[in-house]
């Protein structure tokens, strides 16, 4: 017999969406030569390293007004394709941006609402209409603070591109205007996760134990594993939420992909759709469970607990004997 102890590493991930507010007015134009940077704090219960991509939106010359700075000569920047950008909000948005005719006109549009969804809807809508970044930065290690530098007055979005999260979100979209150095706080919480194993004595036992941290087996027996991993608290914030389980089996176990089941909160019937089963995804793991985007599961919502139950054949490379498996 083996003892298989927890052994999995669990991404939830991913954001695409915005909550912000932005002191903005005027008009734009981009002067290289200034060289602001802008910094990019973690979030509260960050805890990983994330990868951040910057994009001018609009460029323009930045000057202090009595509270926030101000663009003026506004027009689109560098990391934008504006015509494109201009088409998408005024056929997808006319309520708020259908007599937009310039940036100068969007600039003005967004520095006088009052809705904070507007600032949303522009972030996503320019989100799909990125050009050349104006720069890339990972984060330091032991700060997970970012730096990007270089930059030219004007009003930027920044992407969290972030590979290998572990625990960690995305951070939504933030928009930022940068007419001097500039700080800005990740906008993400992170989710919780854990795996358990099913125990059984079948030499005097007739049922399993409840989900426990390790468990003895026979060679030839499917081994019950469960993951579980709990939506972050601003789920509400995302426009789509992707979300995956990551598991890396041992040599001693042989993953069974028609044993999954999926369930959602306490629910006792399985899902069957919105999720699929990737074996050897190419990451080191040997099976994932990818959710593109929980957001078309109806029965999710924030801190939701999503279940995942499958087994595992312990096979002949399992060492007989041998002592836990550490996570």
């Amino acid at each position: 017999m083996k003892r298989i102890h927890k052994l999995i590493s669990i991404l939830a991930a991913l954001a695409v969406a915005l909550t912000m507010s932005v002191g903005m007015a005027g008009t734009v134009r981009a002067d290289a030569s200034t060289g602001h940077t802008i910094t990019i704090k973690p979030s509260d219960d960050g805890t990983q390293v994330h990868t951040y991509e910057v994009y001018q939106i609009f460029s323009g010359t930045y000057s202090q007004g009595d509270k926030d700075g101000v663009l003026s000569n506004i027009t689109w920047g560098t990391g934008v394709n504006g015509d494109d950008l201009l088409a998408t909000l005024a056929k997808t948005y006319p309520s708020t941006f259908g007599n937009a005719k310039s940036a100068s006109d969007v600039a003005d549009i967004l520095s006088s609402s009052s809705n904070p969804g507007d600032a949303e809807t522009f972030a996503i809508a320019a989100a799909n209409h990125l050009n050349q970044t104006s720069g890339t930065s990972v984060a330091d290690d032991k700060t997970k603070t970012a730096t990007i530098s270089g930059l030219g007055d004007g009003y930027y979005l920044i992407k969290d591109v972030s590979k290998d999260l572990k625990g960690d979100t995305f951070s939504k979209y933030i928009l930022k205007v940068a007419g001097a150095d500039v700080e800005v706080k990740a906008k993400s919480s992170s989710t919780t996760s854990y795996k358990k194993v099913k125990d059984i004595n079948d030499s005097k036992d007739q049922e399993m134990t409840g989900w426990q941290d390790a468990a003895d087996w026979d060679i030839g027996d499917d081994v019950p594993f469960e993951l579980v991993g709990q939506v972050a608290p601003d789920y509400g914030d995302y426009s789509t939420y992707k979300f995956v389980f990551h598991d890396v089996e041992s040599p001693g176990l042989t993953f069974n992909k028609d044993s999954v089941k999926v369930y959602i909160d306490a629910a006792t019937e399985p899902i069957t759709t919105g999720y699929t089963v990737v074996e050897k995804p190419g990451d080191s793991c040997t099976f994932e469970i990818q959710f593109d985007d929980l957001k078309s599961i109806k029965s999710v919502t924030a801190n939701s607990v999503i279940r995942v139950e499958y087994t595992a054949k312990l096979n002949d490379n399992a060492v007989i004997g041998a002592p836990a498996i550490p996570i």
